[in-house]
């Protein structure tokens, strides 16, 4: 497949129409569209099904099959698109501090992207869940940044590392730190295949999902679903069965699993077994 065989129905899914030059306008509307579109999701690496990260696997998973995604997946896709459309964006990896203190030591698991426009750099992140961006944000620190979802700010903690927060219940709260490092492909490939199948790795332990919609987002954390609705209501309900989850999983968060014997036998041990 070529560059363009990709793009092209990438921004169909994602419902694009606008220029195709690498400006702040376009980036911005991608990075509102592509989380959107694409919900966050670990199925495959729940169900201990290789998670592949080469351009073909990625289209064939979240175009084709219409699928998501976790942060290597989500992000590897993105820059491979801003890439084509000619943006200047390179990728770096962060440890995951999200309900931590910031201090903690965790492994760097996560992607993000850097994208420069002129002088000007931008971090660029689709894939981080629970929390997920919907624009990028411009690489100054200390600046108070306001997007469609949320409000960031990006913090110098030493002189060489950064941390990224989110005014959250009306604090500040630690997503992750970094260092601008760039990662190469073999990078991403190590750490990948330690989150899908390390027996550790919350990806390998829990079923997780999360989807944006117009009015609230919605997440799912093994049988448990919750909708944080922007007005500050939350909802929470808990699923009771393997066929329940599946369901929720196709009606409420847009995730087709093709292999649902697969997905089901994985619910019934790792979800209901452990909590009988």
């Amino acid at each position: 497949m070529t560059e363009a065989d990709i793009a092209r129905p990438y921004l169909e899914r994602i419902a694009y129409t606008g220029i195709k030059e690498p400006s702040l306008e376009t980036l911005k509307k991608l990075h509102y569209l592509h989380p959107i579109t694409f919900p966050f999701e670990d199925t495959q690496s729940f169900q201990s099904l290789p998670v592949n990260l080469d351009i073909q696997s990625l289209y064939r998973k979240m175009i084709t099959q219409h699928r998501g995604g976790y942060c290597y997946e989500q992000n590897h896709l993105f820059k491979f698109i801003l890439e084509h459309l000619g943006f200047d964006v390179k990728g770096y990896g962060a440890r995951v501090v999200w309900k931590q203190p910031f201090k903690a030591i965790t492994p760097k698991s996560h992607m993000f992207l850097i994208v420069s426009i002129g002088t000007r750099r931008f971090l660029a992140d689709v894939g981080f869940g629970v929390m997920q961006m919907t624009a990028p944000i411009e690489f100054i620190p200390e600046k108070i940044q306001e997007t469609p979802h949320g409000i960031y700010k990006i913090i110098r903690i030493q002189t060489d590392e950064f941390l990224l927060q989110i005014k959250y219940e009306n604090s500040w709260q630690p997503m992750y730190k970094f260092r601008l490092i760039e990662q190469y492909e073999i990078d991403y490939v190590m750490a990948n295949w330690y989150i899908s199948t390390h027996p550790d790795s919350k990806f390998v332990q829990n079923l997780v999902a999360v989807k944006l919609l117009s009015d609230r987002r919605i997440t799912l954390h093994n049988q448990i679903m919750n909708s944080y609705f922007y007005t500050g209501k939350k909802v929470e309900r808990r699923l009771t069965s393997a066929d329940e989850i599946i369901q929720t999983l196709e009606k409420e968060f847009d995730i087709i699993t093709p292999d649902n014997h697969i997905l089901k036998k994985a619910i019934e041990q790792k979800i209901f077994q452990s909590v009988n």
